[in-house]
């Protein structure tokens, strides 16, 4: 059998044009986090709201809501505590 010869290709090196552009990459990640993180919030808030008001009109109706709409507020409310509290700092 021929023995194969391994070649070692050299990396393609290019001049980085601006020397801040990892900065400004790591700038923009962190601003698209950041949106995402409102987003969230802004949906979580809003089911809250969504399931107070819907369960407000049910029981002024006289009817009792029912258990599944009391769950999401629950599950709502524990989330957006959830993401709103402080990260534990360890102690020195």
């Amino acid at each position: 059998m021929p023995e194969e010869k391994v070649t070692k290709e050299k990396a393609l090196v290019l001049p980085n044009p601006d020397p801040n552009l990892s900065e400004k990459i790591n700038l923009a990640k962190l601003e698209f986090e950041s949106r995402i993180y409102r987003w969230v919030i802004l949906f979580i808030g809003v089911s809250v709201l969504l399931v107070i008001i819907a369960v407000s009109i049910l029981v002024g109706l006289g009817k009792t809501p029912p258990d599944g709409l009391i769950a999401i507020g629950s599950a709502a409310v524990g989330a957006m505590a959830g993401i709103l509290a402080p990260s534990p700092v360890a102690s020195k």
